[in-house]
């Protein structure tokens, strides 16, 4: 061959194998992402091999999974509260708790399950979840948190704004069963019972003989018994006054019988011994009147039911015992009952005058629930229908409308109003719906019916009251009790501080003595003495004058209120002085008592000698009333105020060891707060409008409320008091818009007394258990207990590797939570959160994966769908960056959660009720006015930019302004396994206070929005733990890589030989076809020009 051909071959051999590892090492990536998305979509799967890797945070390789965990206190708070204003809270935080995520075993592999919302199947693993979290201790971590954790601050009153929220979105049933309790059995029932009671006891005690000698056994004057007889506000000849006397009556509250013997002794100079001597007679004439009341009735259950029944089904009133029972509501009777409280009076004032349809007034003409009085029609009566338990005790039964059940069968039918004025009034009503429920209840469909219809305006007239709402019922309701609660503190705790203040300030024990004192002044014997002044074997020192204040109010709490205000202090005194409980009462409360006497003189006397111009003008004691001194403290401030005070102060910020109040009650110091004009209300108006059928009336608030002016009412019957009321609603009844309590209680929990107090009272009477009185943000209620759950494995179809297949057991988004099986039991049930009051909506079926992993082979233009459990609702994330530095050339894709998930103008988020961008509502999720929002209000709706609290930086109060980056939700995801490397979720937690009518002070338009808490929850893994659980991943980059180089190096090193053998190829080629290596003489030549050569000495060799 010749030597050309040679080169030419090599030439050609090194072009081709350049080209073809070029070609390859061009190809080589392909080759291996190709592979590597293969095996990644087998590897991705949730398997048993693998189970290590996805099944469980910390896990086998301790990835961090942290709440960083921020909380807000409040630091106008009283400006809020009092002006409305919207809040400027200060950020403390970061609180980092670890989380622990942890998943069953699961015993069944790949089972079929139904994708939620499609037709067809996947294979799936059926787990229990867990969720749990912890302090943080940990490194850097340790040293990141906020050290205030164990400080009190002011934040926001879940449990108030939760409670508020509840009360005005009751079931219909539990709202039915409330008004039958209140407005029937506690209402009637009560009410005639005592007013019928009070009218029997009048005609005893209604005159000043009856007084003197019925009432009191002769052991007060006539003068005193005249007194007690035309008193304005106490006096007995006026039936309405007879309330203020019922806590003398067996089973009243003690303290507020103790209230009411201070008020007697000092407004009438009654003694310990008339008093004693009046209780068995008052309670023995109540008795009496009760049961001729009963008698009258001549009812089966001869209690607050039997009358409750004839009241309501008759109209029987026990208004005039001197005449013949008559027929009215009790409405006519008393200025605190509003609308048609009794069905017979509905039926006569109410249904029948408005039935223009002759056809259905004769269906419900004759239609009644009452049979009658004889001994014949007692037993066919209807009182069974109020039963609270049945004979044995348990539940409700059946045919009574308390049986839950019964209850709800009632309200499911649809209801059709007859008398509804907006509608024309059909000729006649079809009722076969009401068929069942008349069939539990023993009646017609007529009589059945009759009592919806009855229901339906109670609820209106007597609840919500004419043209009014339930917000303003509810107001109302739990107003009146806590205005009671509220004032009656007051009458207990300032007179006793200013007694105690009075006491101690003339006793000097340093000059006299403990012993000495007790010997002169309370004339003790010497062992009494000894015992308090030494405390005896147990060294009490209530009483020894170490601290002079401290035994001064011991022994005026109990010389004012017994042992009824501070039990303790009444049994050290007991155990000291080794008396028999009536010994030690006549000691202390005989009016021979020598502690009477000096106490008169020195502690009661002068206090009166100041105020008796003022304040103290009713008294006949020489003592001033304990209302007389709680309404002046009320009305101005007036009786506790310092002397050097610039501004007036409530004697709660005062006196706060000596108080049980956590708000400022006196009006004087609302206004003043609040910024309103004084009222022009005297210290005699208060007087009488201190009452149960007055300011402590639920009737009597809500007149206040809606402005209906009333001659008893006339003076309170303006804007402050108004504002007033609901100040006592929101700081009283519901525990104040903020609490005072350390970030550690509101994120590891505590009970809420206010919720626990609701949790306390029967369903029918207004309470509430459903409702935990444990509050936690640790322990949300969106991430129940064992909570059973399926994920699609994605070994059948990649696309839905951890998917979602079941959530509490369940395709569709849904809420555990506790629920009545019965009145006395409840049970845990699944909820639907979103569907609506009307019955549509709802089963929104679950979409997306735990937010830790997706399926493989992510692309930009993927959404990625999370079940986002925290929010209640599906999530989506579009694409965002890469970012192939953070973890040694692997490619992070990071996703931003999507804009259109928060915004108003979504279609789909109006079955969520969206109505402000940047939030989404979970008012249906937990129960309350909460809306979700990104950090920092990050993205808020403009429309809200006046309402929302500015948030400012702890210590120097600098406002926090969002940014993108620190306060929205990114994941940052592996390509290839659709693994979360990075997840930075954001959420705040707001309370939504709209302006309705309790919080109708507000400043804003609208509403307010302020934060309860921001966490940021993330997990950022380790360049080792990427590479521990993504490890065949680098070895494929890193085969990826050298193979890609080394393909494409020898490939252009061949290439490049191949130039040079062409080169080559074309020199020898010339050569041979000019004959230069034709002859012999020519070999030396071309032996030395072959030498140096690749092809040199290959064939020849020199001679």
């Amino acid at each position: 061959m010749k030597r050309s051909s040679k080169f030419k071959c090599c030439g050609i051999a090194s072009i081709v194998i350049g080209l073809i590892l070029i070609g390859v090492g061009i190809g080589w990536p392909f080759i291996i992402d190709s592979l590597v998305k293969s095996q990644s979509k087998d590897q991705a799967a949730l398997g048993k091999d693998n189970m290590d890797k996805w099944k469980d945070i910390p896990g086998k390789y301790d990835i961090q999974l942290n709440r960083k965990t921020y909380l807000y206190n409040a630091i106008n708070r009283e400006d809020v509260i009092f002006k409305g204003e919207v809040p400027t809270v200060e950020e403390y935080g970061p609180f980092i708790y670890r989380e622990y995520d942890n998943y069953s075993t699961p015993e069944k592999w790949d089972e079929k399950i139904t994708v939620p919302g499609k037709d067809k199947t996947k294979n799936a693993i059926r787990m229990t979840f867990n969720q749990y979290a912890q302090y943080n201790f940990g490194g850097d971590y340790g040293k990141a948190q906020d050290q205030d954790i164990d400080k009190k601050i002011w934040q926001i009153n879940q449990a108030a704004l939760g409670v508020w929220f509840a009360a005005n979105h009751p079931p219909a049933w539990r709202l039915g069963l409330n008004l039958l309790y209140s407005v029937v059995l506690d209402g009637l029932g009560r009410q005639v019972l005592d007013q019928g009671s009070w009218t029997f006891l009048n005609k005893v005690v209604g005159n000043q003989d009856g007084i003197q000698s019925n009432l009191f056994n002769d052991k007060i004057t006539p003068e005193q018994a005249k007194q007690i007889l035309t008193d304005p506000d106490f006096g007995l000849n006026n039936v309405n006054n007879y309330i203020r006397w019922a806590p003398m009556t067996d089973g009243s509250d003690p303290l507020q019988f103790q209230l009411m013997v201070s008020e007697l002794k000092a407004r009438f100079g009654l003694t310990y011994e008339a008093i004693q001597s009046a209780i068995p007679k008052w309670n023995g004439l109540i008795l009496f009147g009760k049961g001729y009341v009963i008698s009258q009735s001549s009812v089966n259950n001869e209690n607050n039911q039997g009358i409750a029944y004839v009241q309501w089904a008759n109209s029987m009133v026990t208004g005039n015992l001197s005449k013949p029972i008559s027929f009215d509501s009790v409405t006519q009777q008393t200025d605190t009952v509003t609308g048609y409280p009794e069905i017979s009076f509905f039926q006569v004032n109410k249904l029948y005058p408005n039935l223009k349809q002759d056809k259905l007034y004769q269906r419900f003409k004759d239609v009644k629930l009452f049979v009658g009085f004889s001994a014949k029609d007692k037993p066919l009566n209807y009182e069974y229908l109020f039963q609270l338990i049945d004979d044995q005790g348990n539940e409700p039964p059946s045919k009574s409308l308390f049986n839950m059940d019964t209850i709800k069968a009632l309200y499911n039918v649809p209801f059709v109003d007859i008398l509804d004025e907006k509608k024309p009034q059909p000729e006649d009503i079809d009722l076969t719906g009401y068929q069942d429920v008349a069939t539990l209840l023993g009646l017609s469909v007529e009589q059945t019916y009759l009592i919806r219809l009855w229901l339906e305006y109670v609820k209106q007239t007597t609840f919500q009251r004419s043209q009014a709402t339930t917000e303003i019922a509810i107001i109302s309701q739990l107003t009146s009790q806590q205005m009671q609660q509220t004032i009656s503190t007051m009458e207990q705790e300032v007179p006793l501080i200013v007694y105690t203040e009075q006491l101690a300030s003339i006793v000097d024990v340093q000059k006299v003595g403990c012993l000495k004192f007790y010997s002169d002044e309370f004339k003790f014997s010497t062992d009494l003495q000894q015992n308090l002044c030494s405390g005896g074997k147990l060294g009490i020192k209530t009483f020894d004058f170490s601290d002079v204040r401290v035994t001064s109010k011991a022994w005026m709490s109990i010389l004012l209120h017994n042992n009824t205000l501070d039990a303790s202090d009444y049994a050290d005194l007991l155990f000291l002085s080794s008396m028999s409980t009536d010994d030690l009462n006549n000691l202390l409360f005989l009016s021979t008592s020598t502690i009477q006497t000096y106490l008169t003189k020195n502690v009661f006397g002068p206090v009166y000698a100041k105020h008796k111009d003022t304040v103290c003008t009713v008294s006949q004691f020489q003592m001033c009333t304990p209302k007389e001194l709680a309404y002046q403290q009320w009305l101005d401030l007036s009786i506790l105020s310092q002397p050097d005070a610039t501004t007036p102060e409530s004697y709660v910020n005062q006196f706060p060891a000596d108080t049980k109040l956590k708000l400022a009650p006196e009006l004087g110091y609302f206004l003043y707060k609040a910024g309103l004009d004084k009222v022009s209300i005297t210290l005699g108006n208060v007087v009488t409008f201190m009452q149960l059928n007055r300011l402590y009336n639920l009737e009597i608030i809500g007149d206040i409320l809606l402005n209906v002016k009333s001659d008893y009412i006339d003076v309170f019957t303006n804007e402050q008091i108004r504002r007033y009321i609901r100040y006592i609603m929101v700081e009283g009844a519901l525990g104040g818009l903020f609490q005072y309590r350390t970030p550690r209680e509101y994120l590891e929990g505590f009970i809420d007394p206010t919720v626990y107090q609701t949790a306390q009272l029967p369903v029918w009477n207004g309470g509430d258990q459903t409702n935990d009185p444990f509050m936690s943000i640790n322990y949300s209620p969106t991430s129940p207990k064992d909570n059973p759950i399926v994920f699609f494995s994605g070994t059948d179809d990649y696309l839905y590797t951890r998917s979602f297949g079941l959530w509490l057991d369940l395709p569709y988004i849904t809420m555990k939570r506790k629920d009545y099986t019965s009145l006395f039991n409840l049970e845990a049930v699944y909820a639907d959160p979103w569907i609506q009051a009307d019955g549509t909506g709802g089963k929104e079926y679950l979409e997306g994966t735990d937010g830790f992993q997706f399926h493989p082979d992510l692309q930009s233009d993927d959404r990625l769908w999370v079940w986002v459990n925290d929010l209640g609702r599906n999530g989506y994330f579009d694409y965002y960056s890469d970012d192939t530095d953070a973890y040694d050339g692997l490619k992070m894709m990071t996703y931003q959660i999507s804009p259109d998930l928060m915004k108003k103008a979504n279609k789909d988020n109006k079955k969520f009720g969206t109505f402000l961008d940047g939030t989404s509502p979970m008012f249906t999720i937990l129960q309350a006015p909460v809306l979700a929002s990104k950090g920092h209000f990050y993205q808020i709706d403009t429309i809200a930019a006046d309402s929302v609290a500015q948030i400012v930086t702890k210590g120097d109060r600098k406002p926090i302004l969002p940014i993108q980056s620190e306060d929205d939700t990114f994941l940052g995801m592996e390509q290839h396994s659709g693994v979360n490397v990075q997840a930075r979720q954001r959420l705040q937690l707001n309370f939504y206070i709209a302006k309705d009518n309790l919080f109708n002070y507000i400043k804003p338009d609208s509403f307010i929005i302020t934060p309860l808490t921001y966490v940021k929850r993330e997990s950022i893994m380790t360049k080792s733990q990427v590479k521990d659980i993504l490890g065949d991943l680098y070895v494929a980059r890193t085969a990826r890589t050298a193979g890609l180089a080394t393909l494409l190096s020898i490939g252009v090193i061949l290439l490049g030989l191949s130039i040079f053998m062409f080169c080559r190829f074309r020199k020898v080629k010339k050569e041979e076809e000019y004959g230069i290596f034709d002859t012999k003489k020519n070999q030396k030549q071309i032996n030395q020009s072959s030498d140096g050569t690749l092809l040199g000495g290959d064939s020849i060799t020199k001679s």
